[in-house]
């Protein structure tokens, strides 16, 4: 009787171990990545976006139903820029003659994709979904 108790006590120790160990993990792995991602210098206002962006450290270009807003912009080599789909109608699929600003999917509604441009030059972006929609990107 005794070594069943210690027996249950036993299992019930490593359930909750491993339950301890399942929240920390999804803290860590789930919880916490978006909000890191979130920090940093984003410029979200239109005046700012508009503007040339070479001194900023992360470009934010936003893609909308009809099409990307700024839809040229100028960036620092070395930065970062991140695309942001805020239409809720279409999905955005990156087609380029720069393979980093390629993407192999469409990203829907409040996905973005974050890259960091290291090699001067112009590169044409184009959502593959609507090919009228374009963005130039120019590296410095």
């Amino acid at each position: 009787m005794e070594n069943e108790k210690r027996k249950i006590r036993k299992e019930l120790l490593y359930l909750m171990w491993f339950v301890i160990g399942f929240v920390l993990c999804f803290i860590v792995f789930v919880l916490i990545p978006p909000y890191i991602s979130q920090k940093g210098d984003i410029s979200s206002t239109a005046d700012q976006a508009n503007s040339d962006s070479s001194d900023n450290f992360i470009t934010l270009v936003e893609y909308a139903d009809n099409g990307f807003r700024p839809n040229a912009v100028t960036i620092r080599k070395g930065n970062y820029i991140v695309i942001r789909n805020i239409s809720a109608k279409t999905h955005v699929w990156l087609s380029s003659d720069n393979p980093l600003l390629n993407t192999t999917r469409g990203y829907a509604q409040s996905e973005q994709i974050r890259s960091v441009l290291n090699d001067e030059g112009v590169y044409a972006v184009t959502n593959k979904l609507n090919l009228s929609h374009k963005l130039t990107v120019v590296v410095r």
